[in-house]
């Protein structure tokens, strides 16, 4: 999960009641990190990308350009 800017870890536009389900489910955000701190955490891999919510949009998803997708969760491509 990407770090917000205030040092929470949760999806961008994340509301408390979705704070207080995934508390509920056992399934709170434990670890996220920026896109910087990504990669001081991958070494000694070497990153090829980094894929955020633009990305995975741009990709061939089936989803149409009014289907929402969760913002706030990165894939680390990354190889030794």
């Amino acid at each position: 999960m990407e770090k917000q800017s205030d040092g929470r870890i949760r999806f961008d536009s994340q509301s408390k009641l979705v704070d207080w389900w995934l508390r509920r489910r056992g399934e709170p955000f434990l670890w996220g990190t920026t896109g910087r701190e990504l990669v001081d955490h991958a070494r000694p891999w070497r990153i090829n990308r980094i894929l955020d919510h633009d990305d995975l949009r741009q990709m061939e998803s089936g989803l149409t350009a009014d289907q929402r997708i969760a913002k706030g969760e990165v894939i680390c491509l990354a190889e030794i």
